[in-house]
């Protein structure tokens, strides 16, 4: 009921504007009536694209490309969106997007092992080390390793393990996940959380408060002397 009071209010006082020939102040009436604007749905959005795009990498590396295409178009209707349909969000001072960091991060490292578990586990390991596999048989689908021999869209045998060499793939598998692992940690740590001149500019700024006190506990003492 309130806020169907406040409509009506808003739409009386926007009517008597118009009859004022007062147009500017007929705009910030009309953008009152829109809906507020809530980032969490486009930070939702934005993190379940990048999961997508890291997670699984080795199945479909043509998806950072298709994302880069999509958010083209998204910067577009983000823009109308956030001009024509919401209100015009108030900005404000923020030291990093919080919380989202910290999820990025984690799909940054799970997706290692997401993409080492695809490389090892399917044919691509076996265009690196075709002498750890071997042509399918009918056996083989009869034993339920496989649910046919053929590669229909290929034309040829589909690959199977060899005996022996199921702990060569799980030592690959394991030595690339660690390695990438440690290459992901150097950089991490090699990259600063800040460039170079902001870290001077803060330190400057710093710098400037602390001297202003100086100057302003020395006048406050000289003048009770």
């Amino acid at each position: 009921v309130v806020q169907q009071v406040g409509k009506g209010r808003l739409r009386r006082q926007e009517e008597e504007l118009k009859r004022r020939d007062q147009a500017h102040f007929v705009e910030v009436l009309e953008v009152m009536e829109q809906a507020d604007y809530e980032q969490f749905d486009d930070f939702l959005e934005m993190v379940i694209e990048f999961g997508y795009v890291t997670l699984f990498a080795a199945a479909f590396p043509l998806a950072s490309i298709l994302s880069i295409a999509s958010n083209l178009v998204e910067m577009k209707s983000d823009l109308f969106k956030l001009t024509m349909v919401y209100q015009r969000p108030i900005s404000h001072r923020a030291a990093s997007i919080g919380i989202w960091r910290r999820v990025l991060q984690v799909l940054v490292f799970v997706s290692i092992l997401t993409n080492v578990m695809i490389f090892s586990m399917s044919e691509q390991l076996a265009s690196w080390a075709p002498w750890l596999y071997r042509e399918a048989e009918a056996k083989d689908v009869a034993r339920g390793r496989l649910a046919q021999a053929m590669d229909e869209t290929a034309g040829t045998a589909d690959l199977v393990m060899k005996k022996w060499a199921g702990f060569y793939v799980v030592l690959t598998a394991f030595s690339i996940e660690h390695m990438i692992g440690l290459l992901a940690l150097v950089l991490v740590m090699a990259i600063p959380a800040q460039p170079d001149w902001v870290s001077d500019e803060v330190g400057r700024t710093a710098w400037f408060k602390r001297e202003r006190a100086k100057r302003q506990s020395t006048s406050e003492t000289q003048a009770e002397e």
